[in-house]
């Protein structure tokens, strides 16, 4: 209610689209839900023509058992200069009598002076003080500068501190290797915020959870090798997962049951779900075809060491990679369209697509993806990721 349209709508939603929403957002048990601060007290009274004041009071009122949480640019406020120390005192004094539990506050630079006065306030009025990291990239900005900076804040009264990743310049294994040394460095706990503007936001968020304090992902649980769903699943979807220090990943289908995850040789395997085991089924089979198709080229080397004449080598080892590639389609083709009512063939079929995106540089069909586009049923058809793509390939 704060971040996600200020980022992505330009902070224009109104009270009145929230209110609705609210009893549902109040029944997940978040931990705490960021509604107010940032740019959204600017664009009420500039924008939309509301009192950001009576719009944090109503959703104090219509979110009753959830802490709501504001963003403060620390001496900046919710402005665009520098305030007086007595009117951030002030400030944070109304926002908490007027419904916030937690404020997070940052600045831009680092600067310590400029929240100090702010994390005071906070605490003086009884609220959560999450002292952020303004994170970014370079010379100066490593992980010992954060480390060390973790530190002061925490002496500085922090309850929390946040990685405040706002440029989504935080990768997966930086992330993993930054968390573990905060953790060995503050006693306090640590809130990882990132965006998705250069596509690895939710990798950011997976890879640096394991150990000890570090368990639950939204409604999951991720302990010794076995994901378990702890809620229930409104609907099942594909992800992919990072296991392992070398920040490899794999798919795995989110649905009810005990999902197990196993590493053989390096090479990951899960089960004990119906669209798993079917999906692992396939891509077993897959592999096999796969790999025989990969033995071409040190057949043909042995071939040539042993005598082959040359025409026949092309000849029979083009018959082999024709079948092989045959029955990879077919494989594949087959798999898709036996799922197109659940989740596995949608997938599928948008891997197919992306493969010959990046095969031809743009969009594009190939028979394959026409003939299974051509037995598909409506529903599947109108998926909207489904009908953006087939548009793009019609240069729509």
């Amino acid at each position: 209610l704060r971040d996600a349209h200020q980022s992505q709508a330009a902070t224009r939603m109104r009270l009145e689209d929230m209110l609705p929403a609210c009893e549902v957002l109040d029944s997940i048990g978040y931990w705490s839900l960021e509604c107010w601060g940032g740019a959204t007290f600017d664009s009420c009274m500039r924008f939309l023509g509301e009192d950001p004041w009576e719009r944090l009071r109503q959703l104090r009122k219509a979110l009753p058992n959830t802490k709501l949480q504001m963003l403060l640019r620390g001496q900046n406020l919710l402005g665009y200069k520098h305030y007086a120390d007595d009117v951030v005192d002030d400030f944070v004094k109304m926002s908490i009598k007027n419904g916030i539990d937690v404020i997070r506050v940052f600045d831009a630079l680092n600067d310590k002076r400029n929240i100090a006065q702010a994390m005071k306030s906070i605490k003086k009025y009884g609220g959560t003080c999450e002292a952020a990291i303004s994170y970014t990239v370079s010379p100066v900005h490593n992980e010992d500068y954060f480390v060390t900076l973790a530190g002061e804040l925490e002496e500085m009264g922090a309850d929390v501190i946040c990685i405040k990743d706002m440029a989504n310049l935080l990768l997966p294994m930086d992330a993993y290797s930054l968390v573990k040394k905060l953790k060995e460095k503050v006693r306090i706990p640590i809130h990882l915020h990132t965006h998705n503007t250069t596509g690895t936001g939710d990798m950011v968020y997976l890879r640096p959870i394991g150990g000890e304090d570090s368990r639950a992902v939204d409604s999951c649980k991720i302990l010794h090798g076995t994901f378990t769903m702890t809620g229930p699943v409104d609907s099942v979807m594909c992800v992919r997962m990072f296991f392992g220090n070398s920040g490899d990943n794999i798919p795995i289908i989110l649905e009810e049951g005990n999902i197990k995850v196993i590493d053989l040789n390096n090479a990951m395997k899960v089960e004990g779900t119906p669209l798993n085991d079917r999906f692992y089924a396939f891509m077993s089979e897959r592999d096999s075809l796969m790999f025989l198709l990969q033995e071409l080229p040190r057949k043909e080397s042995k071939m040539i060491l042993e005598g082959y004449d040359h025409d026949e080598i092309l000849r029979q080892l083009g018959e082999e990679e024709g079948g092989l590639r045959m029955a990879i389609d077919k494989l594949e083709t087959d798999f898709v369209t036996a799922n197109f009512d659940n989740v596995l063939g949608l997938t599928y079929f948008l891997v197919l697509c992306d493969n010959a995106y990046n095969q031809f540089g743009f969009p594009t069909t190939t028979p394959q993806i026409d003939e299974i586009y051509g037995r598909a049923p409506e529903t599947f058809r109108n998926n909207k990721d489904v009908k953006q793509y087939m548009m793009l390939c019609e240069g729509k």
